[in-house]
This record gives C-alpha cells, structure tokens and sequence, in this order.
C-alpha cells in the first residue's frame, strides 16, 4: 500500500506444503513369511513388507534397501511485513517476518532388519572365513540390526525477525548503509510431547509428562539475545568515475541445517521408537537362526531404569548460530568495457551446529566396555548402564575463511567477452559435520575439540577460472564476408566458448582404521612422526605418484596410554591418542578445460536453427580422487579411483521460429 509517493507498506502472507511418500518395494506384502522367515513382517505395518536388506560378504546385498519407507510432510506458514520511508538523503527500511514451521517425519533405518552373514559358523579355520554364503544357506545370522516406528513424529517450531536499516546517501560519491535485525528460533517441541532430552548433570533422560519440570522442548531454551548490526559503504574517490570502493560487516543468525532436526523424538520416549542390535562372539552360536526370526522390538521408555537403544540430547543452552562476514574491495574500469578488481573476504562461523558421542569412554584403557553392560568406561554408565553413544547437539564449534579475491572482466564488445578470476583462499576450524567412520566430521576425542582445530576440507588454498566467449567476425554485420549469399550464410553465426578451472589439492584428515584407544573414537588418527611427502623411505614408491601419494611410514600408533592394568593374554593395550592434525593432507591439483563451437542459421523473419558440439575435459585430463587415508590399511595412499568421466562431446540442435 502506497501512503504517499515516500511511503510504501507491504504486507505478504504465505503458505507452502512439502510432501514426500516414498515407499519401499513390495509394502504390505509378507514376502519374508512366505520364505520361512518369521517375525519380520508386520500385518499391522504395512512399512515391513518384503524382505530383510541380506548383507553376505563378498556378495551383492539381497532383499529391501535401507530408509525405506519415507515419510515427509512439511507445512511452512509466513507473515512478512516491511515499510519504506525516503526523505532527504535517507532511505529508512523497517519490518518483521513471522514463520510457523511444522515437520512431520516417519523414517528408520530398516524396520525389516538388516542382515549380516560372513562365514564365521562354517569356516573350519577361526581366523579366515571363507564361504559367506554358507552361513546363509544354514540360517546363521552374524548380527542383526532392525528398528521401528510407530507414528510419525509432529515437530513444531516459531522463527521471527525483525530489522531497521538507513541507506544514507552523504555525498554524490559516498554511500552509507547501516542497520540492526533482530532474530528469534525457539527450540523444537514434538506435538504431542514425545521427545526426551538427557541432563548431564544428572546422567538421566527427561522428559515432558514423565520428568517434572521438563518443558515441551526438552528444557532446550530460547536464546533471546539474537542482535545483528550490519554496516557497508560504497565510495568513488577522484572525479573521474572510474574507481569505487566498497566494504561492510554484518552478522547473521540462522537456524544451521543438520540432521538433528528430529533427533529428540527418536529417545526413548514412550512407546514410539525402539530398535535392536546384536552381535556375535566368537564361537558357534549366531545372534539369529533365520528360520526362527528375530526377537520381538523392544520400546524402550525413560521411566525403566534398564532403558536402551538410540540416545540424542541437545543441551539445554545453546547459542544460536550465526556467521560473521566482512569485505574490503577496490573495482577500477581499466577501459570501456573492462573492470579490474581486488578484494579482501572474511567469514566466521560462530556457535556452529555439530553432533558428537558425549557418552564417548574418557580414559584410553583396554578395560573399557569389558564389564556385563559393555559400557564399562563410559561416563554415565553408573546412570543409564544400557545407553551407548549419545548423539549430542551443541553448538560450540567455530571455522573462520579468509579470502584474496581477483577478478578482471571484459564485458561483450566487438563478439569477445571476457572473465578471469583468481582467489587464495584458507579455512581453518574444528570440523564439517559428518557420521562417516575416518571422515573430517568425527572427532577422536570428543572432550578435547581444540585438538579437532586443522584445515576444513576441501579448503582449495588456490582457485583459478578463465571463462570466455568469442563471435568471429565473419558473415553479415562483422569485419569480414559482410555481403549475402550462400558463402557469406556458412561463414557468418560462429562462436567459440570455453572455460578453463585450475585448483589446488584438497585438504584431507589420515585416519587408522580402528581404535586402538578403546574408547570408541569416532575418528581415530595415528601418530605424525615424519614428513609425509618425504619417499625416501616410503614402501610404495621413490616419488609422489597414484600408487603412492604420501608416505605411509611417516605415519604410526600412538604410543600406548598410561596406567592401564597388565591385559591378559591375546588383549592389546590402549594408545593415546594421535597427533596427526586435521586436514594434514593434501590431495591432487584439479585442471580442467571445457570448449564448444555454436553456429547459427537464420532463416526467414524469425526462424533460426543453432549447432552447437560441447567438449567437457577437452584434453581428457584425469581428475584424481583423494587417496586411500587409513594409513595403517596395505593400500594406504593410493589413488584408486577418479572424480569425473573422461573427454565427452556432446551435439545437439536447437530450433526457434
């Protein structure tokens, strides 16, 4: 609505819906009970048709995938107000954005199970298993793993913000820009309260209806201190026009997207989610006879004081997220049609999102998980003797990326255009978020994040990209063969494109591939004890090669940790933990260059037809993969595989009348 000609109020509402059902292959149909294997599908779920995911080693997996069904249902409600007022030199913006959020989310890993078969009950050697396969045939199951559902989980939450800002022209050459915003994201709440949260203080589960005092949200607070100001300028100093100069600074808060987003509601709150996991010891009895089935799920509920399985936790005050970011940059017009520029680029991300085990064993011992609950050694196994890893939300890690930037650019003239860029770039932090065992998300230690600090892949130091374009000057309206006829019709319409992309090697984390301190270390590394790309003693090479990228030998176990009792016989002792940094490693440069040719043919007023033959990696240069980073594996440095396809060449023709 338009008040006068420098008053303006907008006002929106809106509405979006998100919906996905996906379903697995054979739903509803009791495929595993008509094969003999009972116990898996539920007449009363129609989510556990088919079969069990069948994993024999060395063979393909048999039966239903994993993550199937899935449920998703999203309803995004919107209220966005914003008022604009000019006088003078001043241009005043003010407003508020109110969102309702609502998730509704039904998955589990594989509520048919997942079946694992790997030759232990048949090979008459205890140390080699050999036939996979005729574990399976006999029914022996190795180890199971099967969870479960029963309703789809309801999560709800607010979002407001709100903001001031004052372009203020000073001057014809100087340009101010300043302001504040205000944000609020209250913690998540399931709508018929059933999540659960763990207290660290207490080493118990609470939750809403069951503990007192738990609020809807697991005692998950609002942080209500979310101010951001946010400032810029743009100057042209000289007379000429020719040169500006522009930075600003600004913070921004935002909800940082994870995979914990219904992780409260998978506790075991009552009667909703539960699951089961069993493994084998050595010997000759498996977990599971096939012909028997599985167990029943168990649905674990806080109030036993046996609970197990899945645990999450989020603490009770966490900062909101949110990301610094300042720029300094100088753009000066070399000519008509061509800019120069260089700027300095800052971005810190403060309080960020990350997900790690705090029930993680705090001392290296080999004594840990020894005891009758296996989770001897573990800091609330006097509390919850039953609960492994606890996936916990805390935002308390932080990355900051300084960047040199430089950009020269020709804009279209004469058929030829033009775009170079180059930038140095290095971010440093404490990890990405990931729960791939030896990837950068997993720490080694989860009580001493300092130590997680290193390079954040793929942090590429280097970056360079030369983009361009050129019409040659031939045919109607160019330099050359302007006149008409068939001969001046074949010349005219051709254009050569082509980009060519340079970076430097990505950063990557070497890792063992096992956890020598026995502490359930999601990401344990080994030792740093020589330079890594010193092949003078290296067993797979005399220089850097795919077979032999970095030095495996300068690589090894930690020495073994202090004041562990005499282990009995066949029982290694723990290690320390590594001293090897994140992100320690670099991997190969990246070279590429792409080119096409376009012609076009014009026909008639307005009909024209276009070839054009694209060539992706025109030199058919290999782009290498990482190598393999378990130092401790036999093939340890080695490139085994590449990041894209060879040469391609594509045609195609378009038509337009």
């Amino acid at each position: 609505h338009a008040f006068s000609a420098n008053k303006i109020n907008e006002l929106k509402i809106g509405y979006t819906r998100y919906q996905v059902d996906a379903a697995p292959f054979f739903q509803g149909q009791s495929l595993a009970t008509q094969l003999g294997i009972p116990g898996i599908n539920d007449p009363n779920s129609p989510g556990t048709g088919g079969l069990p995911n069948i994993q024999i080693s060395g063979l393909n997996s048999l039966g239903n995938g994993d993550w199937f069904p899935e449920v998703l249902h999203e309803n995004n409600y919107q209220l966005l107000d914003s008022f604009t007022y000019i006088h003078g030199h001043h241009s005043f913006k003010m407003g508020g954005d109110l969102r309702r959020r609502q998730h509704g989310f039904f998955q589990v890993q594989n509520a048919r199970g997942d079946l694992f078969y790997t030759g232990q009950f048949t090979s008459t050697d205890p140390n080699t298993y050999t036939v996979p396969l005729a574990d399976f045939l006999i029914g022996y199951t190795q180890s199971l793993f099967r969870d479960s559902q029963t309703g789809t989980y309801g999560m709800r939450w607010w979002e407001f913000g709100a903001y001031l800002m004052d372009d203020y022209r000073v001057t014809t050459r100087l340009t101010l820009n300043l302001g504040v915003r205000y944000d609020v994201y209250t913690p998540m709440v399931e709508e018929h309260n059933r999540l659960a949260n763990f207290d660290f203080k207490t080493g118990l589960f609470v939750a809403p209806g069951v503990t007192p005092g738990t609020s809807r949200s697991g005692n998950v607070a609002t942080n209500r201190k979310n101010f951001s100001p946010r400032i810029g300028f743009a100057y042209s100093p000289g007379g000429d026009n020719k040169t500006a100069v522009r930075g600003g600074y600004g913070i921004f808060y935002d909800l940082q997207a994870d995979q914990n987003d219904t992780e409260l509601a998978y506790n075991p709150a009552p009667g909703v989610y539960g699951s089961q996991s069993f493994t084998a010891s050595l010997g000759p009895t498996p977990v599971m006879y096939l012909s028997q089935g599985p167990p029943p799920i168990v649905f674990s509920n806080i109030s036993d004081p046996n609970v197990s399985g899945r645990a999450s936790a989020a603490y009770f005050h966490n900062p909101t997220t949110y990301i610094q970011e300042w720029n300094l940059n100088i753009e000066r017009q070399l000519m008509k049609d061509m800019v120069f520029q260089v700027g300095y680029v800052g971005t810190r991300g403060v309080h960020l999102t990350y997900l790690r085990n705090l029930n993680q064993a705090t001392t290296p011992t080999w004594t840990n998980f020894s005891g009758p609950t296996g989770n001897e050694g573990r800091p609330y196994v006097n509390t919850v003797p039953n609960i492994a890893a606890i996936r916990t939300e805390g935002h308390d890690i932080n990355l900051i990326n300084n960047g040199l930037q430089v950009r020269v650019e020709k804009r279209s003239s004469n058929g030829w255009s033009m775009l170079n860029s180059y930038t140095y770039q290095h971010t440093i932090g404490q990890a990405t978020e990931s729960e791939t065992p030896n990837s950068d998300g997993e720490p080694q230690n989860t009580y001493n994040m300092r130590a997680e600090r290193g390079n954040v892949a793929p942090d590429f130091r280097h970056q360079f990209t030369s983009a361009w374009s050129y019409e040659l000057p031939f045919g109607p309206g160019k330099s050359f063969l302007k006149g008409s006829g068939h001969a001046h019709w074949l010349a005219g319409g051709w254009q050569l494109n082509g980009i060519i992309s340079l970076y430097s090697g990505q950063a990557f984390t070497p890792f063992l591939s096992y956890d020598p301190t026995n502490t359930g270390s999601g990401g344990p590394r080994p030792d740093r004890i020589s330079n890594p790309y010193d092949f003078s003693s290296s067993p797979c090479g005399s220089r850097q090669s795919v077979n032999c990228w970095y030095n495996p030998t300068a690589f090894a176990f930690p020495a073994i940790a202090p004041g562990q009792p005499v282990p009995p016989a066949g029982t290694l002792y723990a290690t320390m933990f590594g001293n090897a940094g994140r992100g320690s490693l670099r991997g190969p440069a990246f070279y590429d260059t792409d080119f096409s040719v376009f012609k076009d043919f014009k026909f008639r007023e307005r009909g024209q037809l276009e070839l054009r033959a694209e060539i992706f990696n025109l030199f058919n240069t290999p782009q290498f993969a990482l190598p393999n980073n378990v130092v401790d594996t036999s093939n340890a440095g080695q490139i085994t595989s590449t990041l894209h396809e060879s040469r391609q060449v594509q045609l195609s023709v378009n038509v337009s009348f």
